[in-house]
């Protein structure tokens, strides 16, 4: 047997073998970028530009709208110090300044299969409130957890009724929004002298 050696450094590569090389390098590129756009978007890391609702696309799905997802979440509310959730679409808020917990709320025949999933979600709020640690001026906050809490802070000014809603997608699943959930001020005296 007769033994070769070969300097690579100076050896040039074979037509076949730089082709080869560069099919290689775009398929991991193509492979990078799919991952990287699909992780940048899960409803938690959503960035302040992009808005929560059914014309904006996430995990490489359009965001599915209320009506038109297969699983219906909503949320529900309390006041803090109340030991009563209050489900639905509407809230009369009783004082001001108001401090509100707010959670997505899980219907009993989806719960067992919710909680064995990853959960992520988004919440969003319109004018008159914002997040206790909110992101985007107070208007968005996010958990990790199907059954985080999130503080919601109601404006001592605020007379229009406030609105919420929640992106939530489990794994890799399109995200989908749940219902608005209407939170009412009660007028103060000098709004309902107007």
């Amino acid at each position: 047997l007769k033994q070769v050696e070969v300097n690579f450094s100076t050896a040039p590569l074979s037509r076949e073998c730089v082709m080869m090389l560069c099919s290689w390098s775009l398929a991991c590129l193509l492979i990078l970028n799919v991952v990287i756009t699909a992780v940048h978007a899960y409803p938690n890391w959503v960035k302040c530009y992009v808005d929560l609702d059914s014309s904006e696309a996430m995990m490489g799905s359009v965001i599915i709208d209320y009506e038109e997802a297969d699983e219906k979440l909503h949320l529900e509310v309390k006041a803090i110090g109340d030991s009563q959730w209050t489900s639905g679409d509407l809230y009369q808020l009783k004082s001001r300044p108001s401090e509100l917990k707010i959670r997505l709320a899980i219907s009993e025949s989806f719960e067992e299969e919710f909680y064995d999933t990853t959960t992520m979600f988004a919440m969003e709020v319109t004018e008159g409130a914002k997040f206790a640690k909110g992101i985007c001026d107070g208007r968005r906050a996010s958990g990790r957890d199907a059954k985080a809490e999130l503080t919601l802070k109601i404006d001592e000014s605020a007379i229009s009724p406030i609105y919420v809603w929640a992106g939530w997608a489990q794994g890799y699943e399109p995200v989908k929004l749940t219902a608005k959930f209407q939170l009412r001020p009660e007028p103060t005296t000098e709004t309902a002298e107007l």
